[in-house]
């Protein structure tokens, strides 16, 4: 099986790497399947490819300021983007992107949130179990 250069990457790599394309001269699409995923995931967010990648560079959440360690690893942190514009608004960790999308988006109903756990907050060393 033969190789082929990733105009994306700047990578040779096996062609099984790359998807098929009918029209280009030898079959195959000139980015490779990691470039092309990169490509339209900055698309979908109205992003740069350079400012996706600078943004899921960072190693911490933009949220809760946890590092990717602390988390659980890359796979669990998201482009952080309001629901209903699609804006990007930061890269935030599984949990705090979960939150912030059952919050809907909404401040007001984050700070009814907040009030109720401050109004039953206790001491988590007197916790049961």
């Amino acid at each position: 099986m033969g190789e082929k250069y990733c105009k994306g990457c700047g990578r040779d790599k096996p062609l099984k790497g790359f998807y098929k394309q009918k029209s280009s001269k030898d079959g195959y699409q000139y980015l490779c399947k990691l470039c092309d995923q990169e490509r339209l995931r900055a698309r979908k967010f109205g992003l740069t490819i350079e400012e996706l990648r600078s943004l899921v560079s960072q190693n911490h959440c933009d949220v809760c300021g946890r590092t990717k360690e602390e988390v659980g690893g890359d796979r669990d942190f998201h482009v952080e983007h309001h629901h209903g514009s699609g804006k990007v608004r930061g890269y935030a960790c599984h949990y705090c992107n979960i939150a912030i999308g059952m919050l809907l988006d909404d401040p007001e109903r984050a700070r009814k949130v907040e009030l109720y756990l401050n109004k039953h907050n206790y001491d988590e060393s007197n916790t049961p179990g």
